[in-house]
């Protein structure tokens, strides 16, 4: 395997990893440490961790050369969707 290939991948995986962990805890913070009377305070943190999500996708995409605008924007929105669905269920 060439080496900027090698780059390209550690790069992806990076950037996935720390964005994701980042969304995350977002989406922890947002259900867990802010008071249950404050609706409109957890899901504006459950908005920005979806935009953090889309952003990290897209940044891999970038990083290897590939169109942004791609379905797979949407896998950058689960960590706000599961947060969404236990808000809901509360």
């Amino acid at each position: 395997m060439e080496l900027l290939r090698v780059q390209r991948w550690v790069a992806s995986t990076l950037a996935l990893t720390v964005a994701y962990v980042w969304s995350s805890g977002m989406v922890l913070g947002a259900l867990y440490t802010i008071d249950q009377s404050r609706t409109g305070a957890q899901i504006g943190i459950l908005c920005m961790a979806a935009v953090i999500g889309a952003a990290a996708i897209a940044g891999v995409r970038v990083i290897n050369g590939l169109s942004i605008l791609t379905p797979w924007l949407l896998a950058g929105l689960f960590p706000s969707a599961v947060g969404a669905w236990v808000l809901a269920g509360r």
